[in-house]
């Protein structure tokens, strides 16, 4: 299992801000690696509801902006 922490740009969810940090774990096989410094679009399946680290997204997929 891979967690990654991000910097909310924008978001459909109104659970989560823009300009929030919340974190994410990565289902098995995302479509793409997520590098630093990238945006990238994070779809998730659940929120958890009360994570010790805030706002955490589970079986998260990743997908590239530019493709």
């Amino acid at each position: 299992m891979k967690v990654v922490q991000l910097q909310v740009t924008s978001s459909t969810n109104s659970d989560i801000k823009e300009g929030e940090t919340i974190y994410c774990e990565l289902i098995a096989t995302p479509k793409v690696d997520p590098k630093v410094g990238r945006e990238y679009v994070f779809k998730a399946r659940n929120l958890h509801p009360a994570h010790a680290k805030g706002k955490y997204l589970l079986e998260t997929d990743v997908m590239d902006l530019v493709r």
